[in-house]
């Protein structure tokens, strides 16, 4: 594991969560490199220290993220909030259950992950799930469809194969990527399609097996309600 204060593996901890989240070492080692000494003192010395200190890094990135925003560069924004929230909940994890104002900064971290939604993937947004007598948080994101997911796949595949074979040259490579991966969309757009009729087609069989396997039914109830 990577070992930014040797010997403390808490906070070391901390520090690969947070860059496997997607911090950046830069801001990460000007939010560590003032509380290095702090961590030679054990995991549970300066916690007060270690939040103050990421914190600061997330507020300058909050700031520099609404300045992105207001100058129109919304996925640049985006990116910044979300690199806070990562900060401040990697930072807040560190606290201990009685710290004060921890809620507050849960809270923080909640909405700026929110306003990283808002502007770089809109589609996803937060829930809650009843549990027992309380609520789980979640934020679900809805899945490409099937014809969206065949030609990213078919694409990939294609531009791949299409490097690897004519990489000889590089206006060759582009042109051979590009008539390749139209095929490959063409393709993918005739499946989905063929799955879509398909499916239709499966849907109306079920329904005639459905009414045939009714039909019995409905015409002795027809039988005895004439007899009645």
């Amino acid at each position: 594991m990577f070992e930014y204060f040797p010997g403390n593996y808490i906070w070391n901890l901390g520090v690969v969560a947070t860059l496997n989240s997607g911090g950046t070492i830069d801001e990460v080692d000007r939010a560590c490199r003032p509380i290095r000494e702090l961590a030679t003192q054990g995991s549970d010395v300066g916690t007060a220290e270690f939040m103050a200190a990421w914190q600061r890094v997330a507020d300058q990135l909050e700031e520099q993220a609404a300045e992105a925003e207001k100058a129109g560069h919304v996925r640049t924004a985006g990116q910044k909030y979300l690199r806070a929230a990562v900060y401040v909940c990697q930072a807040e994890r560190m606290q201990s259950a009685s710290a004060p104002g921890r809620n507050a900064i849960y809270q923080h971290c909640l909405d700026l992950m929110q306003k990283s939604f808002d502007l770089v993937d809109p589609a996803t947004t937060r829930v809650a799930i009843p549990f027992e007598r309380s609520e789980l948080p979640a934020s679900p994101r809805p899945q490409a469809g099937d014809g969206v997911r065949l030609r990213r796949w078919l694409l990939s595949s294609m531009i791949v194969a299409s490097t690897m074979t004519t990489g000889w040259h590089y206006f060759v490579d582009v042109l051979g990527g590009l008539f390749i991966a139209v095929i490959a969309l063409m393709a993918a757009s005739g499946m989905a399609e063929s799955r879509a009729r398909l499916g239709s087609n499966y849907v109306e069989r079920l329904a005639r097996r459905e009414a045939r396997a009714a039909a019995p039914a409905q015409l002795a109830a027809s039988v005895g309600a004439k007899a009645a």
